[in-house]
């Protein structure tokens, strides 16, 4: 008898260890995201703050908006202000395939994508997409969120005209924290 309740003492320690764990809420399944075509989406302007919603209980709850970036731009901030819960921010290419997020526990998310970053900033058409990733409902005060506002902006940092170099001319510049610290040059080479 005293084999069995030792049996039963080493079985039921480890079921009372776990039951004292705390409760987290956790994201059973992590289905991929619809990303919207980009073409089809409102466009991200610089340094103009647009509104926006995220149904926290749609199928998918995102906002997403379209970003272009043009072959002088050097760097982007994208950002988030007064978001009323924790919305996540994500950036996907062309290809639909997630290459930057940020997914903090910070309410107002915020991300630098770079030229020389990993990955890099390419030209071309981005998706800037803002969601609700939590499978549970977002409250305010206790109150249940059927919606969450915020507002989302981008400064995009852009490289100076190209200046001319001559060989054999010496040439003085300076870089400035407003052109990211970047100067870009042209070398006429002849045939």
């Amino acid at each position: 008898m005293l084999k069995l309740q030792s049996a039963m003492l080493v079985i039921l320690v480890p079921i009372l260890l776990f039951l004292s764990l705390p409760l987290v809420p956790i994201r059973l399944s992590a289905a991929p995201a619809i990303v919207p075509a980009a073409r089809n989406l409102p466009q991200l302007r610089e340094g103009q703050l647009m509104e926006g919603t995220v149904d926290p209980l749609a199928p998918e709850a995102a906002t997403s908006w379209r970003l272009t970036i043009d072959r002088d731009v050097y760097a982007v901030r994208l950002y988030m202000q007064d978001a009323e819960a924790d919305l996540d921010l994500q950036v996907f290419d062309q290809n639909q395939n997630l290459v930057w997020s940020a997914e903090t526990s910070e309410f107002n998310e915020q991300l630098w994508l770079y030229r020389l970053g990993n990955p890099a900033l390419e030209d071309g058409v981005y998706t800037v997409r803002v969601a609700w990733l939590q499978d549970y409902r977002p409250s305010r005060l206790g109150v249940p969120l059927e919606k969450v506002g915020f507002r989302i902006a981008c400064d995009q940092i852009r490289t100076n005209q190209a200046a001319q170099l001559v060989p054999g001319s010496l040439r003085s510049d300076r870089l400035e924290p407003g052109q990211g610290m970047m100067q870009s040059y042209v070398v006429t080479i002849p045939p």
